[in-house]
């Protein structure tokens, strides 16, 4: 529900739906690390606000970000990524990013990597992607990106590196 919840989240099981109930939800990373990080397959992210994540002190430049979500069928809609040390959102794995605003992380805006240029599509659309250190940093594919607006960023809008298939 609304409100400023100071974390540093983990997900690891499969199948979890975390929805925003109400607009203000916010949940801050204080810099001690990512806001959030999930390890597990068809998890779904709904409006929620992410912002201030970085490496915890002492971590060695660790790196770390609002949200890093490592699997499967991931699906993050209507969220905002904001003021990060890293990156504001990386994907690694397969799914659907889109309807989000990321802004002002000091590292790529957006991360999207598939792990397999052979593997199912990642969908990137109508996302807002401004004002970060680069836009989009795409790797291995395949992607289809749609209708995103990636603008006022200091380094590359979009960057995109996809493998030859063996």
């Amino acid at each position: 529900s609304n409100g400023q919840y100071r974390e540093n989240l983990q997900i690891v099981t499969p199948g979890i739906t975390l929805k925003a109930a109400g607009k203000n939800v916010f949940v801050d990373g204080a810099y001690a690390g990512s806001c959030l990080e999930v390890t597990a397959d068809d998890v779904s992210l709904m409006g929620i606000v992410f912002a201030n994540g970085g490496p915890p002190a002492g971590s060695g430049g660790k790196e770390a970000g609002r949200l890093v979500v490592t699997g499967a069928n991931a699906f993050v809609t209507k969220c905002e990524f904001r003021a990060n040390v890293g990156f504001g959102l990386k994907l690694v794995g397969t799914g659907e990013v889109s309807f989000n605003l990321i802004v002002a992380s000091l590292g790529p805006g957006l991360v999207v990597d598939s792990g397999d240029p052979a593997g199912p599509l990642t969908t990137v659309k109508y996302n807002e992607i401004v004002r970060n250190h680069s836009g989009v940093e795409a790797l291995k594919g395949p992607f289809l990106f749609d209708k995103n607006e990636i603008s006022n960023n200091t380094g590359d809008g979009l960057s995109i590196s996809i493998l030859e298939a063996d």
